[in-house]
Parts: structure tokens; C-alpha cells; sequence
């Protein structure tokens, strides 16, 4: 994901320059990453073989009858993306690929398709951040929003992990705090260091995977409860298992992407209770420290279309 400075050079995944399992990942208490290889990586989890392909490499390559393989793209920009995906096009490769969502913005011109998003508009919307995420750049986000006048509820380790766990009341004391359809967050960014997490597990006798299900299936369950109380709500979900923790809350598997309002920040629309209701997800190492604060201007200035 270039945009993001997410790159590939000879196998090895990079974050600004330098290989992700060096970056500030590598401290995730939850998933920490320990390899930035591919080659590496792909070899723990299978023994097909792997190929290498630097930039500058593309269109010589042989996809002549081989024994099966995995072919490792290098690609530093958005235009190398381009390139790959209308190579594996013409060759007729285009059967199984994987990569990211910058990858898979290329397949709509390599594809040739076509669409068209109907009009969403966000504007008037009350702005409610949940945010699972503990990257430092989701946590830098927080506090400038904090900062800039966002009523911020930070849920403690016995909170979000007590056996008293009720959403309705953590809801109940936000919305009675909130002036004025405020924007809101309620996050577990200083919940844990990666000390804390394991002092805590050790103590409740909750292991790591536990202790990262209850907090996406709990924070899930206020997402609901907030948009219960409030028809006019627009939930900013910040992490893959923070969405995906509201999404079962729902019982649904899927999402309609309307819009990317940013790289890597994107508005869907949600089908519960036979109605459709616009929200915004957002990986949590992705924008930069005032996103959060761009997206509540979007509700006050401008429509979404």
C-alpha cells in the first residue's frame, strides 16, 4: 500500500522505509510481527515454492509450465501495482492473486469495470469513534481528537474485561456526558502495554486470544447499543477486529464499500433491521494524526457522494 508507505523490496514488507518487524508492529501485544519476509513467512505455512520479482522485472518474466509456485512481487508505488496487475492480465495470471487493498484498486481499470455508487450523504451525522486498535498511530489519532474537543471514554482493563460487562451502561454514562450530538470516542488505546497485558491475563487467567475476543465482541455490543440510542449515529470503527466485532453483533458477513473517503478509510453501508445504515471503517495503522478531525468536518460541510 504505497499510499500508506507500505512497500515490498526484495521480498521483505517495509513500513517508511524500514522492514515492518522493526516497526512499531513488532511491539503489537496482541499480534506482534516477528518476520518481515515473505519467502520466510509464506515457508512456515506451506512448501510451495517461491519466486522473487524486483521492480524493473515485470514484463520479462516466463510463466512457462513450472511446478507450482508462488510468484513474489516487489513494488514500491501505486504505478508499480498498475503494472503487475495489467501484466498478470494480459499473461492470463490473473486467476489467484492476493495482496492489499492498493492491490485491489487496480483490478477495476485491469478488469475493465464499471460501477456506480449511489449518492450517500453523511452530513448532520452524529460522529462516534470505537476504536480497538492499540497501534500508536489509531492512539496518536485519539488524543488530537481529544485535544480538539471529542468526548473521549477510555474503557479500563476491569471494565472492558470485568464479568459485569454491560454495554447499555457504558452507552447510558457517554450519551448523558455528550453535549449537543458531540462526537464521541470510546476506545481501549490505554488499556494495556504489552506489561500490563500479560500481568492482567495472568492474574484473570484469560490468555491473549481471550482477552483480544472480549474485546472486540464488548466493543461490538456498544457499537449496537449507541446505534440504538441514536438513528442519526455514524460509528468510525477503527480496526479490522473492531468491525468485524460489530458485524457480528448485527449477524451480518457483509458490507457495501460506497466510498473510500481516504486511503485506507472507507464508507460502507450495513443492512440491520431491514434498513441500511452508513458507516466508516478504518484500518488502525493508517492517516495521519488529524483524520478523525477531517471526518467530523465531513459531516458539518459537505456531502458524500
Amino acid at each position: 500500500f504505497p499510499q500508506q508507505q507500505r512497500t515490498t523490496v526484495g521480498s521483505v514488507q517495509m513500513l517508511n522505509g524500514e522492514p515492518i518487524n522493526q516497526s512499531v508492529f513488532s511491539n503489537d501485544p496482541f499480534n506482534p510481527v516477528a518476520s518481515a519476509s515473505l519467502p520466510e513467512i509464506i515457508a512456515k505455512q506451506s512448501d510451495i515454492q517461491t519466486v522473487a520479482v524486483r521492480r524493473g522485472e515485470y514484463d520479462t518474466l516466463d510463466f512457462a509450465p513450472r511446478q507450482k509456485t508462488i510468484w513474489l512481487f516487489d513494488a514500491s508505488t501505486q504505478e508499480d501495482l498498475e503494472t503487475i496487475s495489467h501484466m498478470l492480465r494480459r499473461k492470463g495470471r490473473y486467476r489467484v492473486t492476493g495482496g492489499s487493498a492498493g492491490f485491489a484498486s487496480t483490478f477495476s481499470s485491469a478488469l475493465g469495470l464499471r460501477g456506480h455508487a449511489g449518492g450517500q450523504s453523511i452530513r448532520g451525522m452524529h460522529l462516534a469513534v470505537i476504536c480497538g486498535s492499540i497501534n500508536p498511530i489509531s492512539h496518536e489519532q485519539v488524543i488530537r481528537a481529544q485535544q480538539a474537543g471529542f468526548l473521549r471514554c477510555n474503557l479500563a482493563a476491569d471494565v472492558i474485561l470485568g464479568e459485569r460487562f454491560e454495554a447499555e451502561s457504558v452507552v447510558g454514562c457517554v450519551l448523558e456526558s455528550r453535549l449537543h450530538g458531540a462526537p464521541i470516542i470510546i476506545d481501549t488505546c490505554d488499556t494495556f502495554s504489552r506489561e500490563e497485558k500479560r500481568i492482567y491475563a495472568q492474574r484473570h487467567g484469560i490468555d491473549a486470544t481471550r482477552m483480544r475476543t472480549l474485546i472486540n465482541t464488548r466493543l461490538g455490543k456498544v457499537t449496537k447499543a449507541l446505534c440504538k440510542a441514536d438513528s442519526d449515529l455514524l460509528p468510525v470503527l477503527v480496526g479490522g477486529d473492531t468491525l468485524f466485532g460489530f458485524l457480528r453483533q448485527l449477524g451480518s458477513e457483509a458490507l457495501t464499500p460506497v466510498k473510500e473517503l481516504f486511503p485506507g478509510c472507507v464508507l460502507s453501508m450495513v443492512t440491520w433491521e431491514k434498513k441500511r445504515r452508513p458507516i466508516v471503517s478504518k484500518s488502525g495503522g493508517f492517516g495521519w494524526s488529524e483524520l478523525l478531525l477531517e471526518l467530523e468536518r465531513m459531516t458539518k460541510e459537505r456531502y458524500v457522494v
